[in-house]
Order: C-alpha cells, then structure tokens, then sequence
C-alpha cells in the first residue's frame, strides 16, 4: 500500500508539474499576441487623459463636438482671427474630446476636435476654420514586427511610399484595427490628433516634397519656392482653412511658450528642426494619437535618449517605448516626423528622395527584445517519478509563504508603471473647464 501510495502521488505532482509548464507557456504565447498588456480600458483611458480634453470625459463622447462649449483662447495679433476681434486680440474656442470604450467587448479609442489650437498662432494670409474632426478606432492592436504592413525594397518603392501625400487616406489604414469616421471632415491627409486637437497632417506639402526640407523631386525645381511657411508653434492653416502641423510643435509641451509670430530668423526660428525640439523634456510623453489607434510619443525614450534610427520606414516600432510587444510612432527632428505610412514597416536600407532631412538608417530596436513563446513539453510526463519522495509527508503544514515564495507566482507578476504630469508655465489665455498643462 505504501508503494502505491507514494506513485500515486508522484503522479500527482508530476502531472501538476506539467499543467503548470503549459500554463506558463500559454501565457506567454498570450503576452506575445498582445491581447493582455497595453489594451485594456485602463490603459486607453490613460492615453485619453493626456489630451487636453475640454468635455466631461466621464460621461464620454459628445453628440457634436462642434456644440459644445470648449475652451476660451485668446491672443494677440495672429493676422486672420478664428474665433472674435476686439482691438488686436483675437479671442476663440478650442474644443477636444478623447474617450474610451468596450461596450462591445473590444476597447476603442473616440477622437473628436475642432481642431482650432490651443496656443498663439500666426497667420497673415488664411483664416484657420472650425473643422468637424471625429473618429473612433480599436485602441492599441497588436503589430506583429515579423509581418509588416509596408516593405519596400526598391528606390522605387520608398519614394512611392513615403513621398505620396494620399498615403494616409483612410483606406491606407489598416482593415483590423476598424477605423470609422464619424465627422464631416474626411482626414484623407491626416495622421493622427495632436493632444491639444491640432490635427498632424502627412509629412508630404501639396507639391509632393518634404514641406520644411524640400528638394528638387518630381516636378519641384526650385525648392526655395515651395518652403511652407509656418509660425512659431511650427502651423498653418491649409487653403481650405484646416490648422495642422507637419512636424512636433513645440507648443504641445507649452502652449505659452511661444508667441504669434511666423517662424523666421528674426524671431529666433532659424532651423525647423531645433524649434520643433526646444521644448520637450527628455522624458517619454504622449503627443498624440494616430488614426489606427496607435500612441505617438515625443522624440525622447524614458531614460532621456533621443529616439533617431531605432524605427521602422513608418516611424513606428514595437518595444521601444516599453519593453513589451505596443507598437507605437515617435515623434522625431528627422523626415517623415510623425508617421510615413500606417504600421508596422520594416527596415529598408534605401531612403526617400523627396527630403533633404531624411534617415540615414532604419534598425530594430536594440534594447529590448519581444519575449518568444517558450516551447511546449516534447512528451507526456514520464508515470515514473524521477525521485522518490520521503517516506510518509509531515503531519503539520509548514509556514504560509510569502507572497511571492513560489517561482510560479513570480512568472506572472507584472510591474506596473506611473505617469507624471508636469505643469508649465503661464502663457496665453485660457478659460474653461481644463487648462492646458
């Protein structure tokens, strides 16, 4: 009896043993698949509270964006006043609503703006007009790196890829992650929403070059001529009035931090790129949201380091920002500056010709490496033991462990991260229900 009774057991325990090795395994393919990190409503929530919401987010999205109240701005001498004039100061209303959703079991991001800006902006010739900005999209899908989206391999190929300025249209975003317009305006050329509700437009001007950095490219013979003009937050309204950036502004981390005067030498503006910078802590922040549901951090890691070649020809990567399997864009001082095309991308060794501010590399990120699914037993566990157990097992349970005495237990525990916000200084004028930090 005896005998048996000590197998039986093994048996037991052996069998345990390898329900727990399957477990393991599962939840790992499972990290890998990206269905339980970064997806959550938790974790949407937290990108939506980092836009300069002007809406009642608890309550979720609006019926109209445009009937709601918004956010008084007010500043002076920006040429063509939005909003209403009194002597030279031009007062008018920012509107941004950014929620999130599961009501169908899928967690979905809802971006609505009227995409007038929450900072000073200086526009001489166009006025910027109220815009009915409005979509809704799964937050965050999962990108598998080893499958991309967009690989170019040719000269051909890129420039067809990152020189098209349709390359953003919505139905160049990717079928799974059901992206659906919802406003009046259509985002053809639009990447994504800036956390003040400025629209980030393709990299690509109307005349199919690098808008900041153009060269002689497709029918541009003389890039002087077709070099945008922008004002000091790096905007500008397009003909049709719609306010956006082509690059980061530096007024997403300050508003107050620059003035309403066009971006010359003069007023201190004599590189794009280092006015794009100048404001941004060396930290990892949230400057917006793509339309495939997508984060877009600035241009710094967590540790201070400036985000340049580790991304792929879309300007995205998986486990940069983190350590996990999130694909993300980067917001960088190098063309396509938000986003080139919709990810994931890969890692072409040619580059685009219709910038003279172009990578000179695209690598896989380095630092951290997506966790592979650890590979499933070969066989079922052997019926005999590998060692035999003592004889007869205490009567007294040992002591309770510590929580996390058991390696299983630490397999799964999970570190969790902590947001900080900053709050800047004063600038122009706001009045409503959230100031802009």
């Amino acid at each position: 009896k005896a005998t048996v009774s000590v197998l039986y057991c093994s048996q037991i325990y052996f069998t345990m043993q390898s329900v727990r090795l399957l477990l393991v395994v599962t939840l790992v393919a499972h990290f890998r698949e990206g269905a339980s990190l970064g997806r959550t409503l938790a974790d949407c929530q937290t990108v939506a509270n980092a836009f300069h919401n002007t809406c009642d987010t608890s309550m979720g999205a609006v019926a109209d964006i445009l009937s709601e109240t918004g956010d008084d701005v007010s500043c002076d001498n920006v040429g063509q006043c939005c909003g209403t004039e009194s002597g030279s100061t031009c007062t008018w209303k920012r509107k941004l609503c950014v929620t999130c959703s599961d009501a169908t079991g899928v967690v979905r991001i809802r971006v609505q703006s009227n995409g007038l800006p929450g900072a000073c902006y200086s526009s001489p010739m166009e006025t910027p007009v109220e815009a009915e900005n409005d979509f809704e999209v799964d937050f965050n899908v999962y990108v598998d790196p080893d499958a991309p989206v967009n690989a170019p391999t040719t000269q051909t190929e890129i420039n067809d890829l990152l020189c098209e300025i349709q390359r953003h249209q919505n139905t160049q975003i990717p079928s799974n992650v059901n992206f659906e317009l919802k406003g009046s305006e259509s985002l053809n050329t639009v990447v994504g929403i800036s956390l003040s509700g400025v629209v980030y437009m393709n990299p690509i001007s109307a005349e199919g070059v690098d808008p900041f950095y153009p060269v002689v490219y497709g029918s541009v013979t003389d890039p002087d001529a077709v070099l945008e003009k922008v004002d000091l937050c790096l905007g500008h309204p397009q003909a049709a009035g719609l306010y956006h950036y082509h690059c980061m502004s530096p007024c997403i981390p300050d508003p107050a931090s620059q003035e309403a005067k066009p971006c010359l030498d003069m007023f201190g503006c004599s590189d794009f790129g280092t006015q794009a910078i100048s404001t941004y802590p060396a930290q990892l922040d949230i400057v917006g949201i793509a339309k495939d549901g997508h984060v877009i951090y600035g241009p710094y890691l967590s540790d201070g380091t400036l985000v340049t070649d580790e991304l792929d020809v879309c300007n995205g990567a998986v486990g940069l920002a983190e350590c996990d399997d999130t694909y993300a864009y980067f917001a960088t001082t190098t063309f396509p500056y938000f986003s080139g095309c919709f990810g994931g991308g890969s890692y072409p060794t040619v580059y685009a010709e219709c910038t003279g501010n172009g990578k000179t590399a695209y690598n896989k990120p380095s630092g951290c490496t997506t966790p592979e699914p650890t590979a499933a037993p070969t066989a079922a566990p052997t019926a005999t033991p590998t060692a035999v157990p003592t004889a007869v097992p205490t009567a007294v349970p040992t002591a309770t462990p510590t929580a996390a005495s058991s390696p299983f237990i630490a397999e799964l525990q999970v570190r969790e991260t902590t947001t900080t916000t900053t709050t800047n200084s004063p600038g122009p004028t706001f009045q409503g229900k959230r100031q802009p930090p």
